[in-house]
């Protein structure tokens, strides 16, 4: 952790062994166990956290505290390492968040990053053609709308509510 400069750091591990290698090595760290333990981190009294990412998930604000990540054991979950990531990486950083992956050669930690890194080109890819196909829809019902006749120019006829709920008689429970 000499890289760090005297820097906070946050280190994610996945397993129990690895919360004991990490605790071994390093002596004095710190997990956190409730708000205090948030406080510290937050006013860099607690130079290393150690962080299980599920633990870890939504709403947790500890950008305050620091802007370096170490990855020692890597998660197989796409939204997990986003969520976790996202502990340090959120509106609000001072800093450019540092995100270091342990990654062993010739090991599995290899086709963990590989997985990671084409689970989030899937997503990109996703939203992408989402976006084009609203993009397209848009322009379709632009192009069919006069803006001057609104629905019944188009051919379309603005939606029917209706607050009355049917009657048990109306109601066929086969679905016909």
């Amino acid at each position: 952790l000499e890289f760090s400069q005297g820097q906070p750091v946050l280190v994610f591990y996945n397993y129990r062994f690895e919360l004991d290698q990490l605790r071994e090595r390093f002596g004095a760290t710190r997990t956190i166990q409730g708000q205090q333990d948030i406080r510290d981190w937050n006013t860099g009294r607690i130079p290393l956290l150690l962080a299980q990412p599920a633990s870890m998930g939504h709403g947790l604000n500890l950008q305050a505290g620091g802007h370096i990540i170490v990855w020692y054991g890597l998660t197989w979950s796409l939204e997990l390492y986003q969520q976790a990531n996202a502990r340090l990486y959120r509106q609000g950083q001072q800093e450019a968040v540092v995100i270091h992956r342990l990654i062993a050669a010739g090991t599995m930690d290899e086709e963990v990053v590989r997985r990671l890194e084409s689970k989030t080109m899937g997503q990109e890819s996703l939203l992408e053609a989402v976006k084009a196909r609203i993009r397209r829809y848009k322009d379709a019902a632009h192009k069919n709308t006069k803006r001057t006749h609104g629905y019944q120019s188009a051919g379309v006829h603005p939606p029917q509510w209706s607050s009355r709920l049917p009657q048990a008689d109306e109601i066929d429970p086969a679905g016909r």
